[in-house]
């Protein structure tokens, strides 16, 4: 994931949260909403690979949130998403936050 990759979604995120494109290759249809705390690790495993993305980087942005974050580090960001996936597929019945959370520590 790049900086403006990043910088594009969270300019996204503020206006749709898992919004779903049209995806005409995919059956697979991201939630309308979502409890943050329920959503699981399977939950974002089944995902197409954009929402899947767009998931990642919501979570990621709704961490720096809640720590008060006022920077980002790019490459930091992209090991924790790396970090979180692989607890993700490890234990696909994580919830989501739980795995940011134990990644982040």
């Amino acid at each position: 994931m790049t900086i403006r990759t990043l910088a594009a979604a969270f300019c996204v995120a503020g206006t749709a949260a898992f919004a779903a494109p049209a995806l005409a290759d995919s059956q697979a249809m991201s939630p309308d909403s979502i409890t943050i705390a329920e959503f699981s690790c399977r939950d974002l495993l089944g995902l197409p690979d954009q929402e899947r993305e767009f998931g990642l980087i919501y979570y990621t942005g709704y961490m720096d949130g809640k720590a008060g974050a006022t920077a980002m580090n790019d490459a930091e960001k992209g090991d924790l998403t790396d970090k979180v996936l692989s607890m993700c597929l490890d234990d696909p019945s994580t919830a989501l936050l739980t795995a940011f959370e134990n990644a982040m520590k």
